[in-house]
């Protein structure tokens, strides 16, 4: 599926992408509120998110549609290449990372990667952003993000821990204040602040 607020660039991502051959569109969704809903009624494999909605960021919705559909794997589109944005996705359980400046076929390999259970972040950046994030936490915190990069969801989280859902996005909020991501969107509420 495909979630961006523009139609024209919907439909652009929708041509690409069908154009491959081996890639079908099954739905789409113009702002993080639409996103949940369309991820159940149409089932995708992978959602490709444009980090800024006009309700949220594409981290909000990707930690929306893996909540109730854990085994969607999200690739954001951004046109800024940003630490902060990037700490943000792969935090939010994103599987991919793309900007939109690369060429089309990029976009098309970042979906098939994702698809097939691949990470399609860079390893070095991967890693650097791991490092960052991990600077100053203790051990259990560590442990706790790395189930997070790894994409496990905050319901499967909640269970592994044995405390509520609320409980595991508080402790989320937590670890990335520590990390000095300060602009991630809450789960609910106002519209995040993450560049696009």
């Amino acid at each position: 599926m495909v979630v961006d607020d523009h139609e024209l660039v919907r439909r652009a991502l929708t041509l690409l992408l069908e154009a491959a051959g081996d890639i079908a569109v099954c739905g789409e969704a113009a702002a993080v509120a639409e996103a949940g809903p369309v991820a159940d009624a149409s089932d995708p494999d992978v959602a490709v998110i444009d980090l800024r909605l006009p309700d949220g960021s594409g981290v909000q919705a990707c930690r929306e549609i893996r909540a109730r559909r854990p085994n969607v794997q999200v690739v954001l589109l951004t046109a800024v290449a940003d630490e902060e944005a990037l700490a943000a996705a792969v935090v939010s359980g994103a599987s991919g990372y793309v900007l939109k400046q690369v060429r089309g076929t990029d976009v098309v390999e970042g979906v098939r990667a994702a698809a097939g259970g691949r990470c399609r972040l860079d390893p070095g950046v991967f890693d650097a952003v791991l490092r960052t994030l991990g600077a100053g936490l203790s051990e259990e915190e560590r442990e706790l993000l790395a189930l997070v990069a790894a994409g496990t969801t905050d319901a499967e989280m909640a269970r592994r821990r044995g405390v509520d859902e609320a409980t595991v996005k508080a402790l989320v909020d937590i670890l990335l204040a520590k990390a000095g991501v300060t602009h991630r969107p809450a789960t609910s509420g106002g519209p995040g602040r993450l560049p696009r």
